[in-house]
């Protein structure tokens, strides 16, 4: 036998088998396919509904849920307005309580026995004695105010 080049023995045989897979396979493809039946119109119009029902209670549900998150931002800017305002209230009742504790503290010596007894006038003492009382009782309401609204905003 006379001696082929490399490789050329091989390149028949693979082409035949390519040809003959993929005839098997369009026999294949061609013959599942056959065995499939079309659907019909009514097949297709009930399908096409059926998935446009769905659509639109898809897009019903989606607008009622974008309404509730309307509704919802709505609510948490009229809680943080709310917020903002207690905020403010708050921070200026406890500097104005802290001025209370400071003038407690300065006048406490103009209202003790050794502010009595170093002062030239008594009644003097008294007087302002009594003033600092009731603007301690009326400081200790609005302390009591501001306690009932820390409690409110926590």
């Amino acid at each position: 036998m006379a001696r082929r080049g490399p490789g050329s023995r091989g390149r028949g045989g693979i082409a035949v088998a390519a040809v003959t897979v993929l005839a098997a396979g369009f026999a294949a493809y061609g013959g599942a396919a056959a065995a499939v039946p079309q659907p019909t119109i009514s097949q297709v119009q009930a399908e096409v509904n059926t998935l446009q029902a769905q659509i639109d209670k898809i897009g019903q549900q989606y607008v009622q849920v974008s309404a509730r998150v309307s509704a919802a931002r709505g609510r948490l800017a009229a809680v943080r307005r709310q917020a903002g305002r207690d905020q403010a209230q708050f921070s200026a009742a406890q500097k104005k309580a802290a001025q209370v504790v400071v003038a407690a503290y300065e006048g406490s010596a103009q209202t003790s026995a050794a502010g009595l007894l170093t002062s030239g006038d008594p009644a003097a003492v008294l007087s302002r004695a009594s003033l600092l009382e009731q603007l301690a009782k009326s400081q200790r309401a609005q302390a009591m105010q501001l306690l009932a609204r820390a409690q409110q905003v926590s």
